[in-house]
């Protein structure tokens, strides 16, 4: 009798970066981030949310009909504005026990990378940089979060 191997999940993600468009308080952020993993959680879709003021930046992964369809909903929440997002294609599934978590980027071990995240993206919002190598720079600060989790 052989044992079969599971093959990884491949999923599609993406990251953004967001500006608000009104005051959020921490009561306000915990709040967005139980009513997106329960939504998340619904799709397949799991990932990060982190705030600094005034900015979210998000990295969700999931099936690709299900990111899109969550994604779709992200981009049209007129509680911000999209400032610079990019899709990072397919890959292992980073985050499988976290629909939604809410990281608190002063504080958690890979506050480095988060921060060197949020700076990417504010990077290619400004025209600098080819995509393709933020979009390998945000994969490898992405898996550094992962691990570091």
């Amino acid at each position: 009798m052989t044992s079969m191997q599971h093959e990884p999940i491949q999923v599609s993600s993406i990251v953004y970066l967001s500006r608000t468009t009104r005051p959020f308080g921490p009561d306000d952020v915990v709040e967005l981030a139980d009513r997106a993993a329960e939504a998340n959680e619904l799709h397949g879709v799991t990932g990060y949310l982190t705030y600094s003021e005034p900015h979210f930046t998000q990295y969700i992964e999931g099936p690709e009909t299900e990111l899109l369809a969550v994604w779709d909903r992200i981009q049209n929440d007129a509680r911000h504005k999209i400032v610079q997002s990019v899709g990072l294609g397919l890959a292992e599934r980073r985050f499988k026990d976290w629909a939604m978590t809410l990281i608190d980027p002063m504080w958690h071990s890979a506050a480095g990378s988060i921060e060197a995240i949020h700076e990417l993206l504010s990077a290619a919002d400004n025209g600098m940089g080819p995509s393709s190598e933020i979009a390998s720079s945000l994969r490898n600060l992405v898996s550094e979060v992962s691990v570091s989790s």
